[in-house]
C-alpha cells in the first residue's frame, strides 16, 4: 500500500494540497490535469525532491522520510532525460549502481536486460548526442529500472516522443507495470490515462478534484477538467430560481436564459453541463416536448472523428455534433439561423 495523507506545500502564490491518495502495489495510476495543476510539483514531493509542508508519505504503512527512505523504495524518470552527454550508453545505464556502488555481476546482468528489453543493447558504446528522443526516453528508462524501485514515478514520459515511439513506450510500460512495479504516471493527456491506467487521480489548481478507475471518473463527467477533456464543453453557471411540477429552473449568470432540468442535489447554484451529444438541432422550432429550446446561429462547422463538430451562439454558445449526413441535410453553414433543444434530463451538475 501507498499512501499519501494530508500532503500540501506552498510555493509563492501557488498552493498544492491538501492531497490524499491510496494505491496498490499493482496500480498503475495516471494523474491527470491541465498545465499549472501542480502534477509535477506532487511527483517531485512523491519523489523526495521538494519536502512538504505538511503531511505524510507511507509505503507498507512505514513512512518515508528521508533521502534513503526514498533511495531504496522510489525510482524517478524526469521528462528531461537528465542522461550525461560525456558517457556512454552503458555507462549512464549503469551509472545509479556505480554511484551506490552495488555495481555487482548480478546487477551488470540486470543490466544488459533490462536494456536488452528496452531494445537499447545494441547503443551500448554510442554517446547519447545524436540519438532519438524515443531512445534517450528508453536509456533513461533503463538507467532507473536497474535500481529496481517498488515505485516507479513518471514526469511526462511520452510527451517528446513521437507518435510511433509513443506507442512503443506503451508498451514497454505496461510490461513494467506487469511485473508488479506500482507505477505513478504524470500527463495531460486523456489518450496515456485510457491505455495505461488501473486508477486515474485528476488535478485541478492543485486539487485532486477526482479519483478511482478510468471507467469511473470518465464516465460521470463530476468535475469541468473532464468534461472539457472529453469535448463535453457546453457548461454554464447558473443559479436556481424555481421549482415545479418535478422541473427545476435556473438562470444562467452571464445572459439570464433560463434553463430547466430535473432535480438534483445542489445548494442553489454552480454549473451545470449539457453532453455535446445531447443537443438537437433543427431548422424550425422543435414541436416535441423538448423543455429547452433556444433560437441561434451557426459559428462555426468543422470535420471531427464521428462527423461535424458545430458551434452555435444562442446568447449561450452551444456545441455539438453532427453525422456528416444531418449536417448535409441541414445546410449547415457559418450565419445559417437553426433551433437547439434538449430535454430537463439532459442537464446535470457538474463541479
Amino acid at each position: 500500500m501507498f499512501e499519501v495523507a494530508d500532503l500540501s506545500y506552498e510555493l509563492g502564490d501557488f498552493s498544492l494540497g491538501p492531497i490524499n491518495l491510496q494505491l496498490h502495489d499493482k496500480d498503475y495510476c495516471v494523474i491527470l490535469g491541465p498545465s499549472g495543476a501542480g502534477k509535477s510539483q506532487l511527483l517531485y514531493l512523491l519523489a523526495g525532491l521538494v519536502k512538504p509542508g505538511v503531511g505524510r508519505i507511507l509505503y507498507q504503512h512505514q513512512a518515508i522520510r528521508q533521502p534513503a527512505d526514498y533511495a531504496k523504495w522510489v525510482g524517478l524518470l524526469f521528462q528531461q532525460y537528465a542522461l550525461f552527454p560525456h558517457l556512454s550508453v552503458w555507462d549512464n545505464v549503469v551509472y545509479g549502481l556505480k554511484a551506490r556502488k552495488i555495481f555487482t555481476n548480478a546487477n551488470r546482468k540486470k543490466a544488459v536486460e533490462w536494456m536488452k528489453q528496452l531494445n537499447v543493447m545494441h547503443l551500448s558504446n554510442r554517446r547519447i548526442n545524436g540519438l532519438s528522443g524515443g531512445e534517450q526516453q528508453r536509456i533513461a528508462l533503463a538507467r532507473t529500472l536497474v535500481l529496481e524501485p517498488r515505485i516507479l514515478l513518471l514526469d511526462e514520459p511520452l510527451a517528446a516522443v513521437d507518435a510511433p515511439f509513443r506507442r512503443e513506450l506503451r508498451t514497454v510500460l505496461k510490461r513494467i507495470h506487469q511485473k508488479g512495479m506500482l507505477v505513478i504516471h504524470v500527463t495531460h493527456d486523456y489518450e496515456e490515462a485510457l491505455a495505461l491506467a488501473t486508477q486515474v487521480a485528476i488535478m485541478e489548481q492543485g486539487q485532486v478534484t477526482a479519483t478511482g478507475s478510468p471507467e469511473k471518473v470518465f464516465s460521470r463527467l463530476n468535475t469541468g477538467f473532464v468534461a472539457r477533456l472529453l469535448g463535453e464543453v457546453n457548461i454554464f453557471e447558473v443559479m436556481h430560481t424555481a421549482a415545479e411540477q418535478g422541473v427545476w429552473t435556473w438562470k444562467e449568470k452571464h445572459t439570464g436564459w433560463e434553463l430547466k432540468s430535473l432535480p438534483f442535489s445542489s445548494n442553489g447554484f454552480g454549473k451545470i453541463l449539457v453532453r455535446t451529444r445531447d443537443v438537437l438541432l433543427a431548422e424550425e422550432p422543435f414541436s416535441s416536448s423538448v423543455q429547452n429550446m433556444l433560437k441561434g446561429t451557426v459559428e462555426a462547422y468543422l470535420p471531427a472523428s464521428g462527423g461535424v463538430h458545430v458551434s452555435v451562439d444562442a446568447g449561450l454558445k452551444f456545441h455539438l455534433l453532427l453525422s456528416e449526413k444531418a449536417a448535409e441535410s441541414l445546410r449547415i453553414k457559418p450565419g445559417k439561423t437553426v433551433y437547439v433543444a434538449f430535454k430537463a434530463s439532459a442537464v446535470q451538475p457538474i463541479g
